[in-house]
């Protein structure tokens, strides 16, 4: 079986269109997959990304935006409510959604993702005196520990630090930071 990426461009469009117009007609995959020598999962990619290729060309910009936020928001809700890995969630869009997205662009969507949301933190952490809770939390790891600095009465965290060697990193609040 060829890996997708040796194909020529004109032979992939054919099995992509082929897959799509035959689709749900019982062993044409398996036929199309003997005649090709390419495998059926590969053939199933090449369906999916040409029905993405056709969607990105004739949906009108704004629904494709839209199916766009739909997919990062079904990947950050897989991520943090599944707690599904990058493989995880790519196959579960697959199956779910019959969509195609790559662990490159899952990734990519969580590092925004983060970026925002370390923004967001950024912009809402509580002014003036607070009072603290310090609290050192052990995993089901041997030697393995988190010291959590949390606002008391918000629940804002501050810092959560591994555990470094036998002692803590330093840690610098964010008050230290704007006092400088």
């Amino acid at each position: 079986m060829h890996p997708h990426h040796c194909i020529p461009v004109a032979q992939r469009v054919d099995r992509a269109l082929r897959m799509i117009v035959h689709q749900g007609k019982y062993g044409h995959v398996s036929q199309l997959s003997r005649e090709s020598n390419i495998s059926r999962q590969s053939l199933s990619m090449l369906k999916s990304r040409g029905q993405e290729a056709m969607e990105r060309v004739f949906r009108p910009k704004q629904e494709a935006t839209e199916r766009m936020t739909q997919i990062e928001r079904a990947i950050l809700i897989l991520l943090t409510e599944g707690h599904a890995s990058r493989e995880g969630i790519q196959i579960c869009l697959e199956d779910l959604l019959g969509i195609h997205v790559s662990t490159g662009k899952i990734s990519s969507i969580l590092h925004e993702a983060g970026k925002r949301a370390q923004e967001w933190l950024g912009q809402h952490v509580p002014q003036g005196r607070r009072d603290l809770a310090i609290d050192e939390q052990y995993s089901n790891k041997r030697a393995e520990a988190y010291l959590n600095i949390v606002d008391a009465q918000t629940s804002f965290v501050y810092a959560s630090s591994p555990k470094v060697g036998s002692g803590w990193r330093k840690l610098e609040s964010h008050a230290d930071a704007d006092e400088r």
